[in-house]
């Protein structure tokens, strides 16, 4: 009762990350010679329950999810170990169940990004950056290169992840005595919002 088909469930297909993940994804998958099957959920809570809803009808074998708004109950619930799941996370939290854990090391990830800037020379720099979600781990290792190097970083608060927010608070940041010379974007809509 295969279906040889596996599902990656993203929240938001034309955010610069994910589709790097889901090539990665499609790759494995077709290696592997299952058929892969997209899903975007657009981030919102109700397109999150209606893909649990698809997985739990049985329409793939397993799935890479990564949801915003879906916790780990219910999502254990919906697939009731009939799908294998990965789950991906923004920090790193213990298994239960039949799901297993991907995350990203937020704080390792900022602070090397940044020792990359101090490494080029810049001194003066600012992170663009949410505190909501991996914000604040991405904060903290930030912080950390900074100190390491004896550098004192600055923080510019986005309102969240969009390229709205980064280019609003940008602009904020821009009207005012700007001094830094090297800024550096949470994540890469910030990133396109702030140039």
């Amino acid at each position: 009762a295969r279906t040889h088909a596996l599902a990656c469930i993203v929240p938001d297909l034309t955010n610069p990350t994910y589709p790097s993940l889901v090539r990665g994804f499609q790759s494995a998958a077709d290696a592997a010679g299952y058929d892969p099957m997209i899903f975007d959920t657009d981030g919102t809570l109700e397109r999150e329950r209606r893909a649990l809803r698809w997985l739990a009808q049985g329409h793939v074998d397993g799935a890479l999810a990564l949801f915003f708004r879906i916790d780990e109950a219910e999502l254990a619930k919906a697939v009731r170990g009939r799908v294998a799941m990965v789950q991906v996370e923004s920090q790193a939290r213990p298994v239960r169940g039949d799901i297993d854990k991907v995350y990203v090391d937020n704080a390792s990830a900022a602070r090397a990004m940044t020792q990359v800037l101090i490494d080029k020379g810049r001194r003066r720099i600012a992170m663009l950056s949410c505190p909501m979600g991996p914000g604040a781990q991405r904060q903290r290792g930030f912080r950390a290169a900074m100190r390491q190097a004896g550098l004192a970083g600055r923080i510019i608060v986005a309102d969240d992840f969009t390229q709205a927010a980064g280019a609003r608070a940008m602009s904020a940041e821009l009207a005012g005595a700007f001094r830094c010379d090297a800024v550096f974007a949470a994540n890469d809509l910030l990133a396109i919002g702030a140039m």
